[in-house]
């Protein structure tokens, strides 16, 4: 088991420059299609065209819900969420009750694209989150047409192997021509005073091992949970505007878990790896009731099955994403416990047991039906990644637009302090891959801006 516990997708195929990379190093991906296997709260199971209409069916809700947002995103209170307009939107359907319940239960999932349950989503603002699934790209929205590309689709990749050639393709330019210093933990970002004539910031970078170092400008990368836990290095304090724009996002909580078999039980096929009978290559599992003990909130389980993509990269993997309070739940859990010891691989195993049990030819006495790895990320609880996954615009935010784009421009006109990543991403791609990497476009294209207009006619 080779997992990656980084992105594991590529938003949006239109004009992304990823898509084009992904086929130039023979990164093997994956083009994700609608669920057709749901297990229900009670363990019932839907699959083919029932599980796909129940789907799709909420997958029409929330594009309705986005255009909503779009349409009304001034008027919208704040502190009403994506949870309270999709109960209401459900109950006006004509559904019995039954089907009203279905439908409840597969909207959870939304939580699986921001990392935070639903009921934590931003209404006013949904229609900031349009690069995922199950929102559309409205690129009529006035407020959007400087800033939005058309990589924005609902059309998305999942990468089977790793970012691992995507990014060393990206990574290349820079790495031949510049010091690059590894395990250099930087904790202070120090503005100097400058006279009049020299026009730069002069910033002193200092590391926690005590090196110093002197810059004219500078694109900070951290994380946005990074940044809201130290502002205090930066010096001068950052503007009170900016301040404020970083505190009012949230970060998401998703997290990976992977699960590896002596074989892929679950598939109708001799060997278990892409025959005529593969199950599904993603089911949900609906407000579980059968799993109290490791799923008291009855959170929404989803499992994308690794032996379903190419044949040269396919393994007999389960991969688990939860989020918010189940994360949570999961990650204490593991505290203390060392990867690879029995107690974590049991933890982990009693988590998900009651989810992958139920998949086809499952035998409780068959050795190839027990793990004989897992792993599971831990961002929740990792200071270098902002103690959490990525952005999530969460009620009360009252104006996401405006606090993206003060993120964007972060300290750069006045003192050559620039930020970069999912968090300061052009509206339509944050939280992604792709937005992280346009942002650090940008970022890099406002410094030769800068160092041309500080270098007058002569440059």
């Amino acid at each position: 088991m080779t997992p990656y516990s980084g992105c594991n997708q590529i938003h949006g195929t239109d004009h992304n420059p990823f898509v084009d990379i992904a086929r130039r190093t023979n990164t093997s991906t994956f083009g994700q299609e609608d669920i057709h296997s749901i297990f229900l709260g009670d363990g019932r199971y839907l699959s083919g065209e029932k599980a796909q209409r129940l789907y799709l069916r909420k997958e029409e809700l929330f594009d309705q819900a986005t255009a909503y947002s779009q349409e009304n995103t001034n008027t919208i209170d704040p502190n009403v969420s994506l949870w309270d307009w999709y109960k209401q939107a459900v109950a006006s359907q004509g559904l019995d009750h039954e089907e009203q319940d279905q439908l409840l239960q597969v909207g959870q999932d939304w939580g699986g694209y921001v990392g935070e349950a639903i009921e934590t989503q931003s209404l006013r603002n949904l229609w900031m989150e349009t690069s995922l699934p199950g929102g559309q790209f409205y690129a009529e929205n006035p407020l959007l047409i400087s800033a939005l590309t058309s990589y924005a689709r609902a059309d998305n990749l999942f990468v089977a192997s790793s970012y691992q050639k995507i990014l060393e393709t990206v990574a290349q330019p820079v790495i031949g021509h510049c010091d690059l210093r590894l395990n250099a933990e930087v904790v202070s970002i120090q503005t100097l005073p400058t006279s009049d004539s020299e026009h730069r910031a002069n910033t002193l970078i200092k590391t926690r091992g005590g090196h110093e170092d002197r810059f004219d400008q500078v694109i900070v990368t951290t994380p946005l949970g990074w940044l809201q836990k130290n502002t205090a290095a930066f010096s001068p304090p950052m503007p009170a505007s900016l301040v404020d724009a970083l505190a009012s996002l949230s970060m998401g909580r998703l997290e990976k878990v992977f699960l590896h078999f002596p074989k892929a039980w679950w598939q109708h096929d001799q060997d278990g790896l892409g025959g005529q009978g593969k199950f599904a290559t993603t089911t949900l599992f609906g407000s579980p009731e059968y799993a109290s003990d490791t799923n008291p909130g009855k959170w929404i389980q989803e499992v994308f099955l690794y032996s379903n993509v190419a044949p040269e990269v396919a393994h007999p993997t389960m991969l688990f994403y939860i989020y918010g309070e189940n994360s949570r739940l999961l990650t204490e859990a593991l505290q203390g416990l060392a990867l690879g010891s029995q107690e974590y691989h049991e933890t982990v195993v009693s988590f998900f047991k009651p989810y992958y049990s139920r998949l086809p030819s499952y035998d409780d006495q068959d050795p190839v039906c027990r793990p004989i790895k897992v792993l599971s990320t831990d961002w929740e609880h990792d200071d270098f990644a902002g103690y959490g996954s990525y952005t999530h615009l969460a009620t009360p935010l009252k104006d996401g637009l405006a606090t993206i784009q003060t993120i964007r421009q972060a300290m750069g006109d006045d003192r050559g302090i620039w930020f970069a990543g999912e968090h300061a991403a052009p509206p339509n791609a944050l939280s992604t891959i792709v937005g992280a990497y346009q942002s650090g476009e940008a970022a890099a294209k406002s410094v030769v801006a800068l160092q041309k207009k500080q270098a007058g006619p002569a440059a």
